[in-house]
């Protein structure tokens, strides 16, 4: 059986119909996944300043958690196996810490 021309042109016009639906399904898709993406990353930055907002209540004085907040930073740049050696290179694309060990690489 033989599709008409105009049968064709028919089914044409609903392809693109439905593409164009697809299309605008997508963006709006988009869209609210970027939204969501931002909110998440808003609760979280909340939060921090929640703990932080926490840890100066209970520790007394800024300082003190100054003082902890840097610990906890430079603990986060020791390596984890020797925890004497610091991360000195960061991987730009995932921004993973690690040390550099030139012996490692010769």
């Amino acid at each position: 059986m033989m599709l008409s021309v105009c049968d064709s042109e028919k089914y044409h016009a609903q392809m693109k119909e439905a593409q164009q639906v697809v299309a605008e399904k997508t963006s709006a898709l988009e869209a609210e996944a970027y939204k969501t993406k931002r909110l998440q990353e808003e609760i979280a930055q909340l939060r921090r300043k929640t703990e932080r907002m926490k840890k100066i209540e209970l520790a007394g004085t800024l300082d003190e958690v100054m003082m902890e907040e840097i610990r906890e930073y430079k603990e986060t740049l020791t390596c984890p196996s020797c925890k004497v050696k610091r991360k000195d290179a960061v991987l730009t694309k995932c921004f993973h810490f690690f040390f550099y060990d030139d012996d490692m690489f010769r």
